[in-house]
């Protein structure tokens, strides 16, 4: 005789829609520091006499390559 394989109960939407919530503010408040430093910078920029927008992409490099540090060699 065949052995038949109870099939698992699927997620509760509720409960995912939840998981997910708090794991994007956790990572919101991960990324908190990185944000201010990021916009301290572009503000720094400006200061100092830098365009609004070249400060602005600056500014988004900066924070592009950062985050590509953190989480290529895990911060």
């Amino acid at each position: 005789m065949r052995a038949t394989r109870k099939q698992p109960e699927p997620p509760d939407v509720n409960d995912a829609a939840n998981m997910l919530a708090g794991g994007l503010a956790d990572i919101r408040e991960a990324l908190g520091p990185l944000d201010e430093t990021v916009r301290g910078y572009r503000d720094q920029l400006q200061r100092d006499g830098w365009s609004t927008a070249a400060a602005e992409q600056m500014a988004i490099t900066l924070h592009q390559l950062m985050l590509a540090r953190l989480f290529t060699e895990g911060g």
